[in-house]
C-alpha cells in the first residue's frame, strides 16, 4: 500500500519478478477493504500517507488479522528511533527504509515470509503437543532448574496444588526423591513409585519417571515429570497375591487344568 503510484509500480515489478501475486491500494481505507476481501500472506505498507497513515492502518490490519500470524512490513523514509518504535507498537513485523533496493525487494519479502511460516509451523506444533499433553491420562509436569513449575496438564492439576511460575507445592515436593545431579537424568530417566493423597482426599499409587532436558547450549534446564496412576494395577496384583496365598495354604486340594485336561496347577495339598 502506497499513495505514490510510481512506488507501487516499482514494488510491483520487483515482487512479480520474484513470483508473487500483487494486490494494490492507494490509501489506508482501501488497504483494509483489499485485506478483508483477499486475506494476503504479507502486507507492504508505507508510513506517510494522506488521511489514514501507515501506523493507524497497521494497527487496524493487526486487529483484522486477529490470531493469524500476518507479516506487516512498513516502508518509511523516517529513520528515527521514535518512528521505528511507533511502527512496532502498531503491530509491524519489520520495516524497510527508503530508498528501497528494488532489485532485492522480492528476496527480502521471501525471507520475511519464510520466517513467518516457520513461526506458524512452530506454533502449530506447540499447539498439537499441548493438545496431546492435556489429553494424556498421566500426570505431566515440567520444572525449570530452580524447581519452579513451568507447565502442567489438567491431570496434574487434579492431584496437586500447582501454580505456573511458582515452586512445586509441598504436597508434590514430598513425593520427589532427592536429586543431586540433574544432568545425570539427561537420557537416563529415573523411575520410582509413591503413594500420594490427591486434592479430593483419595489415595493413589503413581509410577513416576523423571527426565532432564537441555537448553540451546546443552546445559540441563529442567525436568519433565510423568506420573502414571497404577493404583488399579497394584490393587489387582495385591488381590492376586492374596488369592494365590489362600490357594497355596488351602487344606483342600486344588487342581487347575486346561480344556484338554492337562494339569496346569496343583496346590501342595493335592500332592
Amino acid at each position: 500500500m502506497d499513495d505514490d503510484e510510481g512506488q507501487r509500480l516499482l514494488a510491483g515489478a520487483s515482487l512479480r519478478q520474484g513470483g508473487f501475486t500483487i494486490l494494490e491500494a492507494d490509501s489506508g481505507e482501501q488497504a483494509l477493504k483489499v485485506f478483508q476481501q483477499h486475506q494476503p500472506d504479507l502486507v507492504l505498507l508505507d508510513v506517510v500517507m494522506p488521511g489514514m497513515d501507515g501506523f493507524a492502518t497497521c494497527a487496524a490490519l493487526r486487529g483484522l488479522a486477529g490470531d493469524r500470524n500476518l507479516p506487516i512490513v512498513m516502508v518509511t523514509g523516517l529513520d528515527d528511533v521514535e518512528s521505528i518504535e511507533q511502527a512496532y507498537q502498531a503491530g509491524a513485523t519489520d520495516f524497510l527504509t527508503k530508498p528501497i533496493q528494488w532489485l532485492i525487494l522480492h528476496q527480502r519479502v521471501r525471507y520475511i515470509l519464510r520466517a513467518s511460516w516457520t513461526l506458524r509451523d512452530l506454533q502449530n506444533s506447540e499447539e498439537r503437543f499441548r493438545t496431546l499433553v492435556n489429553a494424556a491420562g498421566s500426570v505431566i509436569m515440567v520444572l525449570d532448574r530452580k524447581g519452579r513449575v513451568v507447565e502442567f496438564n489438567p491431570v496434574a492439576e487434579r492431584f496437586f496444588s500447582l501454580h505456573r511460575g511458582g515452586l512445586v507445592a509441598a504436597d508434590f515436593a514430598d513425593t520427589l526423591p532427592v536429586i543431586g545431579d540433574w544432568s545425570a537424568l539427561m537420557g537416563n530417566p529415573q523411575s520410582f513409585e509413591s503413594t500420594i493423597r490427591a486434592l479430593n482426599g483419595d489415595e493413589h499409587i503413581l509410577l513416576w519417571s523423571l527426565s532432564g532436558f537441555a537448553d540451546a547450549e546443552g546445559v540441563v534446564a529442567g525436568l519433565v515429570i510423568v506420573g502414571q496412576d497404577v493404583t488399579a494395577r497394584r490393587r489387582a496384583e495385591e488381590s492376586m497375591r492374596k488369592l494365590s496365598y489362600a490357594i497355596e495354604q488351602n487344606p483342600i486340594a486344588v487342581l487347575i487344568t486346561d480344556i484338554n485336561g492337562v494339569i496346569e496347577y496343583a496346590n501342595p495339598k493335592f500332592s
